[in-house]
């Protein structure tokens, strides 16, 4: 049997590598419970692409000139609101 060699199938960063036991993901923390505003928002990462901008920074070298910036492509579902409360002010 010859010595046949050949790259490493598959990443070593994520280990161990199985499959997760859900496919959505922990919320751990929350940056800021005051305010009236969507605490938790649900994003799964698509995939990244390029986009075109022009620079409009006053004090840029490449003034009105379009850059190439990477961006990152997230799907969100359809969200469904499961409860509602108001409040009014006394």
């Amino acid at each position: 049997m010859p010595n046949i060699r050949h790259p490493r199938r598959g990443s070593l960063q994520y280990w161990p590598r199985k499959r997760a036991k859900r496919a959505y993901a922990r919320v751990r923390t929350w940056k800021d419970l005051t305010g009236n505003k969507l605490l938790g928002f649900v994003g799964y990462k698509a995939g990244m692409t390029q986009a075109l901008v022009r620079d409009n920074a006053p004090t840029s070298r490449v003034k009105n000139q379009s850059l190439s910036v990477p961006v990152t492509v997230i799907e969100c579902p359809p969200l469904k609101p499961l409860s509602i409360r108001f409040y009014k002010k006394r």
